[in-house]
């Protein structure tokens, strides 16, 4: 079995962080905003892990480049979200 982002203790904790920071605010629309964008996160990652698993799709390396863009960005608009008062 291939190792996988999502079960990757790294990724486990940052997305267990994220998720009670998420719980603590007190805003119900940033609430559900940043819960949003973790699906969306989560998302990204089963993605790129689903393209990894898929050694034969010739587009890997065009598709997963551009996944990553997007779960960098997504990873820091949640942290800088999370870190900004509510």
């Amino acid at each position: 079995m291939l190792p996988t982002i999502e079960n990757s203790e790294v990724f486990k904790k940052e997305y267990r962080m994220f998720s009670e920071k998420i719980s603590l605010i007190q805003d119900e629309n940033t609430k559900k905003e940043l819960s949003g964008k973790l699906t969306e996160l989560l998302k990204e990652v089963r993605y790129i892990d689903s393209q990894h698993k898929d050694t034969f799709n010739k587009n890997i390396a065009s598709i997963v480049p551009e996944s990553r863009t997007k779960l960098m960005e997504l990873r820091r608009y949640l942290d800088k979200r999370l870190k900004e008062p509510s």
